[in-house]
Order: structure tokens, then sequence, then C-alpha cells
């Protein structure tokens, strides 16, 4: 699946509640999509992966989700879980699984800003 069909999806089962807005930046030759500043999706080439709490990682992994590894012998990313394409396509399952992820990013810290300054050179 392309990364153009896997946004067009997750737009689609995205739910705008009042003051919600999803934006996708590119990264490492995919992209993330953020509710309002805050990441809770990959898209690659490999899928996508939505962030969540380990209890609703066992849930989705009835359905064939698991936890992200890029490399067969790299680390395993607990919190960010593969969705079966079955699920992406499926715009009333993804979109639940979307809230639920965007419910579990609300509950961590708010991502500190970054410093943007130009570096002095001497």
């Amino acid at each position: 699946m392309t990364l153009d069909e896997q946004k067009n999806y997750l737009s689609a089962a995205f739910n705008d509640g009042p003051h919600q807005e999803l934006t996708f930046t590119p990264m490492f030759g995919g992209a993330g999509a953020y509710v309002n500043g805050r990441i809770f999706a990959w898209i690659f080439k490999f899928g996508m992966a939505l962030k969540a709490d380990a209890e609703t990682a066992k849930e989705w992994a009835n359905d064939g989700a698991k936890a992200l590894q890029f490399e067969e012998d790299g680390p395993i990313f607990k919190a960010h879980i593969v969705i079966p394409e079955e699920v992406i396509k499926d715009t009333d399952k993804l979109s639940e699984w979307v809230e639920q992820s965007i419910k579990y990013v609300w509950t961590l810290p708010a991502p500190k800003p970054r410093n943007r300054r130009k570096k002095q050179m001497y």
C-alpha cells in the first residue's frame, strides 16, 4: 500500500472533533500523523503504526497488530503498533483504533518545544 493510500485511509478514519486538526509531516521516508501537534501515527513503506498503551496493544494483537520493529534484529518499539492492512482498509475499525491512539497520546506529557535558534559560528 502506498503512502498516499495510507494517508487517505487515515484521513477518512479521523474523527475531527472540536479543536482537532490532523496534519502530516514527512519523516524518514514516510510521514508522521499529528493531532494538534502531537504525533500519534507513522506511515512508512512497511505500513502504518499507531501509538498505544500495553493493554490496547494486547487487544489489537488479536487482530494481527504487532509492535514496531524496523529490522529483524533491531529494537522493538512496544508503544508503536503496526496495524494490519485489513484494519487499515476497514474505516470503522481504523477509526476506533485511531481514537484509542489519540486518547492515549493525550495522556502523555506534552512535547517540549524545540529551540530553533541558529547556532553562532565562532
